[in-house]
């Protein structure tokens, strides 16, 4: 036998049957934004993507997604210990040693770039 005064309380703003998230999950195009603009600041002070080989740019992605997603509080250590070691393999951070990488300055695309294969640098 149950009394009134013993139900559990019902959650504030619950309805059924109504969206507890009415703008509804993050499209593609708006998390790939999101992705990019972090990409962006990381790269902003060592002269943008430009100074970038193609390998380090998809390490950053990988990075940048990784970041972006939300992890059990055992498991953040861990994402963020690797996004740690890509910045530093991409020379964006100062690694384990303490040195950062110096970069050199962008270098303008060369004719032979199309012929290799190479991707344009922005």
């Amino acid at each position: 036998m149950h009394n009134q005064d013993q139900r559990k309380p019902s959650r504030q703003g619950f309805q059924p049957g109504v969206s507890g998230n009415p703008k509804g999950s993050e499209s593609k195009a708006e998390r790939h934004a999101r992705r990019e603009a972090l990409i962006r600041q990381w790269t902003e002070p060592f002269g943008g993507m430009a100074s970038l080989q193609a390998a380090e740019i998809d390490l950053l992605h990988q990075a940048a997604e990784l970041a972006l997603r939300k992890y059990p509080r055992r498991e953040a250590v861990r994402v963020a210990n690797t996004i740690s070691k890509i910045l530093a393999q991409c020379g964006l951070v100062a690694g384990y040693t303490g040195r950062r990488r110096r970069r050199s300055e962008p270098q303008p695309a060369s004719p032979f770039d199309a012929l290799l294969g190479r991707r344009e640098r922005a």
